[in-house]
């Protein structure tokens, strides 16, 4: 009998930290903005679209956090070492710098950093093509290691504002650049955007990436799952009003990266991306995507 009691509290006390163990697990999760209240849009997974995850999407992704390595990075840009430069002042969220007429920003809470020019920005001419902004940008960060020869300019943003001359026009042109992970996107804060005056010269880095150190294998929804999530607009869409008529035309695992550090570490984390269309209240037609936390 006394054996038999021994064996019991054995077991019992297992379960218990079984248990507490199982509660103190953070699940991984990204924080993906839902939708607004006032917008919706009669959004389904077509039978047609395959909801069967790659083997490189049933991962969340651990990033590295290296402060040292983001300075040597921003002081390769300016041609210097940060090392030798004090700080400016002190500060909980970033570490930032005065170099030669430049500002350099580093996030503590992810590694990610920028650099922005504080002298005279405006370009003398008038514009500067899509293409050549494009092309300035890519030279820019390939010259200091930055980005892979296979790499590709993935967006261009234009900027906008009053010149010297008193006229309203284009002051500059940021190329994004989007690297692939494990072959899939990465949406959310994952990008490398270089700023360019219409001479093409670079007047601002923003290098939001990191390399991958470890993998931790999750499990991933359903089709039912993903249904679920969709019926109950558990997700984050672009549409900006109401639509009609929507049609999802396409669907597609991706990782999405927040930026928000869990317990000091940051990660991409898979997602399911729905592209679709709809009809907006003056009659043209809207493209839309809805992003879908892959995980059960």
């Amino acid at each position: 009998m006394k054996n038999n009691r021994e064996f019991t509290a054995l077991i019992l006390a297992l379960c218990i930290s079984a248990v507490l163990f199982g509660c103190g697990q953070q699940k991984l999760r990204p924080e993906i903005a839902k939708p607004g209240a006032a917008l919706s849009a009669d959004v389904k997974i077509p039978d047609g679209i395959k909801t069967e995850p790659p083997e490189s999407a049933k991962y969340v992704y651990e990033l590295a956090v290296d402060l040292e390595r983001a300075k040597e990075q921003a002081g390769r840009c300016l041609g210097v070492s940060l090392d030798d430069y004090e700080q400016d002042g002190i500060s909980d969220d970033y570490i930032c710098y005065t170099v030669n007429g430049w500002s350099v920003e580093i996030t503590k809470e992810n590694g990610y950093w920028s650099i922005g020019c504080l002298d005279e920005k405006e370009g003398k001419a008038g514009d500067i093509s899509d293409e050549k902004a494009a092309e300035a940008a890519a030279d820019f960060l390939r010259g200091h290691g930055l980005l892979d020869d296979a790499a590709s300019c993935g967006a261009v943003g234009l900027g906008e504002g009053l010149r010297s001359d008193g006229t309203y026009g284009v002051v500059e042109k940021t190329a994004y650049f989007y690297p692939k992970v494990e072959g899939l996107n990465v949406l959310g804060i994952f990008r490398i955007g270089v700023t360019v005056n219409t001479d093409g010269k670079v007047v601002s880095v923003y290098y939001l990436t990191s390399p991958v150190v470890n993998k931790i294998p999750v499990e991933t929804a359903s089709r039912a799952g993903l249904e679920r999530a969709v019926a109950s607009r558990d997700y984050s869409a672009s549409f900006s009003q109401e639509l009609t008529d929507t049609k999802i035309t396409d669907g597609k695992y991706s990782l999405y990266a927040d930026g928000a550090a869990v317990n000091g570490k940051t990660y991409l984390y898979p997602v399911f991306v729905l592209i679709g269309e709809g009809t907006a209240a003056d009659g043209k037609t809207e493209t839309f995507d809805v992003i879908i936390d892959a995980q059960t």
